[in-house]
């Protein structure tokens, strides 16, 4: 299906910020990845596994109870055994998967659509993909001040 200016606009703007996401990842050093920063804030590794999870989640169409949570690593990213969570490198695969997986739903996606499953996330599949989008934002935001706080270069704004 080939996409509205609507939808090739969010697919642009999910690309930016998956670019920033994926940069925010490489910048930490591997001794970092998986140690609690300054203000007790969840580790990176935590942050950005839950990232990508949540975009697994909202684009699979499953209810919550349905979604298999912490299938991919076979950990939850609330775990706090630092040693479960998932390396860079397998981090990066999710990405790379996520990021397949997203452009394909969006090619699929009627943004006038009204919105079943994820209520809370707007009326329509367009309010749900923002949503998603500035979920997403959100936490690349905070890998960005971590990286900062932890004297890290953070990406650059795309």
């Amino acid at each position: 299906m080939v996409m509205n200016a609507t939808t090739r606009g969010i697919s642009n703007q999910f690309q930016r910020t998956l670019r920033m996401f994926r940069e925010a990842v490489n910048a930490y050093p591997a001794d970092e990845w998986r140690r609690i920063g300054e203000n007790d804030y969840p580790r990176p590794v935590s942050i950005a596994y839950h990232t990508l999870e949540t975009i697994d989640y909202y684009t699979s169409g499953k209810i919550a109870d349905d979604f298999p949570w912490g299938y991919r690593f076979g950990v939850e990213w609330e775990d706090e055994r630092s040693e479960l969570q998932p390396s860079k490198d397998q981090l990066i695969t999710y990405l790379d998967e996520i990021e397949a997986t997203l452009e394909n739903w969006l090619k699929q996606m009627d943004m006038s659509a009204s919105e079943e499953t994820y209520k809370w996330t707007g009326e329509t599949k367009l309010e749900h993909t923002i949503y998603v989008l500035r979920h997403t934002h959100q936490h690349t935001a905070e890998l960005s001040l971590d990286l900062h706080q932890r004297g890290c270069k953070s990406p650059d704004w795309r």
